[in-house]
């Protein structure tokens, strides 16, 4: 049964997503006509759901809408929440940036007290242009989106409780693993605390699922039931 918001979207606008979708997101490429359908749906769920800012106070374009809300869209595919409820507004930059009193750079970054994402459009624009090196920023900004929600949910979490426990344990061991050095596939950056893990996880396992699999089968499987979704059988 299709959506209630089936209804309410244009035929104009629904094709508009999915000609995009067809160019920029390869996830989108490999699924049925049927779910091509759901997945377009709730890509218009989410990015109006979204306070979009530009650097020039103005908002950003239609079609960079629907490549940021293509990649939590994707994340959140197999999962009966696909909206965020705790981070209402985007901000997507023309450059890489840096805030005040400080030095370092940032290519996206997101803060709860803000209710807000920032997002550099260089490195989203490289992420999807690469899709296969394990490196897509919204991905990985999204998936501290949902780890945070996650944990502040009392009634309706985007993961099902056990499902995360499960997943927790394993990503525990491995973290330690990496802390030591021994890692074979994720990047050694997800060593860092549970939140980059889980982003680095998340980005290789939509990236690079076969590899993902081969040398962490425990943790992909634990990725698969917690998302409810295998990359490798779209």
């Amino acid at each position: 049964m299709l959506p209630w918001y089936d209804l309410i979207y244009s035929k104009k606008e629904k094709k508009l997503v999915h000609h995009v979708l067809l160019n920029w997101s390869t996830y989108y490429q490999l699924l049925s006509a049927k779910k091509r359908k759901r997945f377009v749906l709730r890509c218009i769920r989410f990015y109006k759901s979204i306070n979009w800012k530009s650097h020039n106070k103005q908002s950003p374009s239609k079609q960079s809408k629907i490549i940021v809300s293509s990649a939590f869209t994707q994340i959140t595919f197999g999962l009966r929440k696909h909206t965020l409820k705790d981070f209402d507004t985007i901000l997507l930059l023309p450059r890489s940036y840096r805030y005040i009193k400080s030095d370092l750079m940032f290519n996206g970054d997101v803060n709860l007290s803000k209710k807000r994402i920032t997002l550099a459009w260089p490195a989203v624009d490289k992420g999807f242009q690469i899709p296969d090196d394990s490196l897509n920023l919204c991905l990985h900004e999204f998936s501290h989106c949902l780890m945070l929600e996650n944990q502040m949910s009392l009634f309706f979490s985007f993961f099902h409780s056990q499902d995360w426990k499960n997943y927790q344990a394993v990503a525990q061991k491995k973290m330690q693993q990496m802390k030591n050095g021994q890692t074979l596939f994720l990047r050694a950056y997800g060593g860092t605390n549970q939140m980059e893990f889980f982003a680095v996880a998340l980005e290789g396992f939509f990236e690079q699922p076969a590899e993902f699999k081969r040398f962490e089968p425990l943790l992909y499987a634990s990725l698969v039931r917690l998302l409810n979704q295998n990359p490798l059988n779209l």
